[in-house]
């Protein structure tokens, strides 16, 4: 955060378990208890198999994009402000009045302050 600045933060606790899974593929993606032998199966989304991180980023994304549609004050363009940001093609380096993560910018210049 800057001085003076605005900050939005989404915590969404427990994350992939957001996304349900399909009653047909729960078979697949269950396990035996290996004492009592009770079949368990993932109703959401499980940590650790290959395509859960995608599935969960476009979740993600797709309210982001409702967030800054419906939102004037989060439109804009977004750039990372942050340690590897010196790492970038565009090497900004980091600007610590700008605050750590992500800023918008636009015509006029930072669009959330």
């Amino acid at each position: 955060m800057s001085y003076g600045g605005y900050s939005a933060v989404f915590d969404f606790s427990k994350y992939f378990y957001n996304f349900p899974t399909r009653q047909e593929d729960r078979p697949y993606l269950g396990l035996i208890h290996p004492r009592t032998e009770e079949i368990l199966a993932y109703y959401g989304l499980p940590m650790g198999l290959g395509n859960s991180p995608a599935i969960a980023c476009r979740g993600g994304q797709a309210f982001l994009r409702l967030v800054r549609e419906s939102c004037p004050l989060f439109r804009g363009s977004a750039s990372a402000n942050c340690w590897w940001s010196g790492f970038t093609f565009e090497a900004t380096g980091y600007d610590p009045r700008k605050g750590f993560g992500y800023v918008l910018t636009n015509s006029r210049g930072q669009a959330v302050r």
